[in-house]
């Protein structure tokens, strides 16, 4: 038996709380317990009485679980879920679902639980984004576990335990481990020099972006520089870019001036005459 005495609960009880959830951690060690339903003997406005909560009714002691949230509802994917499915996925990215493992194992991304046959066991295969799943040997170390060694993880034959990047807006990227064919392909299909490949994300296309001007102060000012020869720092959709101005463009909005660069287009973008590709 654990208890604790103290001279606060730490909580206000202003009003009955329905439930209170307790979590001691004694370095890595936690134990937890929810008090709801039948363990509450008293609850109103400056007093909570429970006792003999069930001490196996949750899976972990993370946030989710003792706020006994569903899995659609849950922040980190870790909510509860009927039956024998478990819940997971990325709250950004695709939500919190519950999957049950009596489905073949490819379809039970991201947790990859499901069945396969005798002898193999369901395995993360990585991703940097979204999770496969493919029956492996049983013993197998799954290369969507390993990050960053990738080069230890197993996969199917034909491929490689590789490392998967996805970069979003802004330049913040994403690594995992995946077993791949080979090297990433380009999603833009290249990009002019300088420029990046930004994307893909969930409902938007990649897409080569110029670079972000250095320093200086932000958008609508743009008071940075470039190191990109011939680029001037300017506004575009609330930042900083470094743009090539249009050579002998006549006022905005109808520029029409030519560029340098044979595979770049003279246009009106914002107030300004830049050069796109």
């Amino acid at each position: 038996m654990l208890r604790v005495r103290a001279p606060s609960a730490g909580l206000a009880l202003t009003a009955p709380e329905g439930a209170i959830a307790v979590r001691v951690e004694m370095g890595a060690t936690r134990v937890c317990a929810l008090f709801d339903g039948a363990s509450v003997r008293r609850n109103e406005p400056g007093r909570f009485i429970a006792r003999e909560a069930d001490a196996g009714a949750l899976d972990d002691c993370d946030d989710d679980s003792l706020a006994g949230l569903s899995c659609e509802e849950s922040l980190s994917c870790g909510g509860s879920c009927p039956g024998d499915g478990e819940c997971g996925g990325n709250r950004l990215v695709n939500g919190c679902t519950c999957v049950s493992p009596n489905q073949p194992c490819g379809d039970t991304s991201p947790v990859c639980n499901g069945e396969c046959p005798a002898g193999q066991e369901c395995s993360n295969l990585g991703g940097a984004i979204t999770t496969t799943c493919a029956c492996m040997p049983a013993g197998s170390t799954p290369c969507g576990g390993v990050y960053p060694s990738c080069g230890d993880g197993d996969c199917p034959a034909g491929t490689a335990c590789s490392t998967d990047t996805f970069t979003g807006c802004g330049g913040a990227t994403i690594e995992n481990c995946a077993c791949l064919t080979g090297p990433p392909p380009d999603p833009c299909g290249g990009c002019p020099n300088g420029w990046t490949c930004f994307g893909p994300a969930p409902g938007f296309p990649a897409t080569c972006l110029p670079p972000f001007c250095n320093d200086g102060a932000g958008a609508p000012v743009c008071s940075g520089t470039c190191t990109l020869a011939g680029t001037e720092c300017t506004p575009i959709g609330g930042v900083c870019l470094c743009l090539d101005p249009c050579i002998g463009a006549e006022p905005y909005p109808t520029c029409g001036g030519t560029c340098s660069d044979a595979g770049f287009d003279c246009r009106a973008v914002e107030g300004h005459c830049v050069c796109m590709p």
